[in-house]
């Protein structure tokens, strides 16, 4: 029963991955990846932010496994286990910014090539 405590964060950032790649948020202030990138255009806001759920998706479900493997063996304090949880997500959530501007810019670059021909 520990181990739920353990994909609990992770759990609820894969639900949220799977809901920017189904709803497709259109821009706006409060919800999706806003970098001033993202936002110069339609096209990059959704590049951007298929980006970012797949990222969510991606990282999170990397990050449930071993959590649930080490929450099983190693962990017995309650407490520890969602500073684990809590830590380990974190880690992601800020993964995910670096790769989605990287793909963004190679994105934007690669417009850019187009048109001048």
């Amino acid at each position: 029963m520990k181990w739920i405590m353990g994909i609990g964060l992770p759990s609820v950032l894969v639900l949220l991955g799977i809901m920017v790649l189904i709803i497709k948020p259109k821009r706006n202030g409060g919800f999706g990846y806003r970098t001033r990138k993202s936002l110069s255009s339609e096209s990059n806001w959704n590049y951007a932010n298929r980006i970012m759920g797949a990222a969510l998706i991606y990282i999170n479900t990397i990050i449930i496994i071993p959590l649930v493997c080490i929450v099983n063996l190693f962990v017995k304090s309650t407490v520890l286990i969602v500073i684990l949880d809590i830590i380990l997500t974190m880690i992601g959530a800020i993964m995910i910014i670096p790769i989605t501007e990287y793909k963004l810019s190679k994105k934007i670059l690669k417009d850019k090539d187009s048109n001048l021909k």
